[in-house]
């Protein structure tokens, strides 16, 4: 069961200045002015909505927002948590905070995060009124003031000067770029929602291609964990379903303890290309735990069977090699970089489909996913394996000296 908090909330915002609102009620105490918010969200787009500044893209409007570097927010929304949930593990889940944020439920503390990055997900089940009405306040900090006290050796350095995102897990682009200005935002940047989750559920899937056989049988290397309170564990199993067209495979085995793997043999796979190589065969895979016979947790996953390798053979001058072979054909990749589709990337998701059809319309077949970004939505991820196109991810660490540990 699942209940979406994204939507309107209200923001209150101050300089930091001073002794600071350790808890909602002593913000509220302070009297700090409000503006209505959108989540998923940014706070500039808040402001700009509010008729506080204009928007940052025209003339010279974005230097206005400079102060609010400096600047605490807190975010809050009220709702009711359905009484159904009562009885079962009930989790927050905050798609991106960006950055420092500390959340409340009824003024309760209930976590804190410090990167933009990542899913956040906060156990609330003991902190709930069930089939009332719930308070969900988020505090976030300055990213800056939050980092300016920090211990900078020499060797840390950041692009142009810019050390500061060195220490900070935020999009490098947004602390300035040749291809960005400098808006460092802040605010709940993906949806925000509310999951009971199932007494036996799964955690993690994983699905790999091991290898495939010249006579085009592939097998697949699948890894689960699952949770259960049951004290012995008894009697559980996994099944498995996939089916692509009229290839299908099944596969049920017994799951004797949480973390589990199983091997798959999928007869005369139909195989995933690179666009302009062949087709973009996805197969639809239901996984089921089962207790006692009956399904305690369902997981869908849409997976393309192929086998990358890459041939790197390093030599002097330009007599080395670096070669792409998707199942064992080589590749010539024609790709894009793949940079921040907006500054503000609450908008990212809904940009997508529009780019990434430019990229399939252009012959694209590879995307290089630049690390000055934030690490893309699953739509995207979905996107390329529909349209033919191979990503290479760079970590989210770019043109800078990071500490190394």
């Amino acid at each position: 069961m699942k209940t979406t908090l994204s939507g309107d909330w209200k923001l209150y915002y101050h300089p930091e200045d001073g002794a600071m609102p350790q808890t909602p009620a002593a913000m509220k105490l302070a009297a700090w002015p409000s503006i209505d918010a959108k989540v998923p969200g940014n706070v500039e787009l808040d402001l700009v909505r509010a008729g506080i500044e204009d928007d940052p893209f025209y003339a010279e409007n974005i230097y206005n927002f400079r102060k609010y570097e400096f600047y605490q927010w807190w975010f809050e929304r009220t709702f009711i948590a359905p009484e159904e949930m009562y009885g079962r593990k009930c989790v927050l889940r905050f798609g991106g905070i960006d950055t420092y944020a500390d959340i409340f439920l009824n003024e309760k503390l209930i976590g804190s995060c410090d990167d933009m990055f990542i899913e956040q997900e906060f156990d609330v089940t003991n902190a709930l009124n069930y089939g009332g009405e719930n308070t969900l306040t988020v505090r976030i900090r300055s990213a800056i003031n939050a980092v300016r006290n920090k211990d900078y050796p020499v060797m840390l350095s950041g692009n142009d000067s810019r050390t500061e995102y060195a220490l900070i897990r935020k999009a490098p682009s947004m602390f300035g770029w040749d291809i960005m200005p400098r808006l460092l935002s802040a605010g709940l940047w993906r949806d925000v929602t509310l999951e009971a989750l199932p007494d036996e559920r799964f955690t993690q899937v994983y699905i790999a291609t091991h290898h495939i056989d010249a006579d085009g049988k592939a097998h697949l290397a699948l890894a689960f964990r699952f949770h259960t309170d049951d004290v012995y564990m008894e009697d559980f199993r996994i099944r498995v379903h996939g089916e692509c067209g009229d290839s299908v495979f099944d596969k049920e085995m017994p799951a004797l303890f949480t973390a589990c793997s199983m091997d798959i043999d999928v007869p005369n796979a139909k195989l995933w290309w690179p666009r302009g190589y062949g087709e973009q065969n996805l197969y639809t895979v239901k996984m089921e735990l089962l207790h006692n016979g009956e399904v305690a947790d369902v997981r869908m996953e849409r997976i393309g069977i192929r086998r990358f390798h890459i041939d790197h053979v390093m030599k002097p001058l330009d007599e080395g090699e670096f070669k792409v072979r998707c199942n064992g054909v080589p590749i010539l990749c024609k790709g894009s970089n793949w940079v921040p589709l907006d500054a503000l990337h609450s908008r990212d998701e809904g940009r997508y489909d529009r780019a990434m059809a430019l990229m399939a319309d252009m012959g694209c077949n590879m995307v290089r996913c630049w690390g000055g970004n934030v690490v893309e939505d699953h739509h995207f991820f979905h996107l390329c394996d529909e349209l033919g196109i191979m990503v290479w991810q760079d970590f989210t660490m770019a043109c800078a000296n990071y500490p190394q540990q």
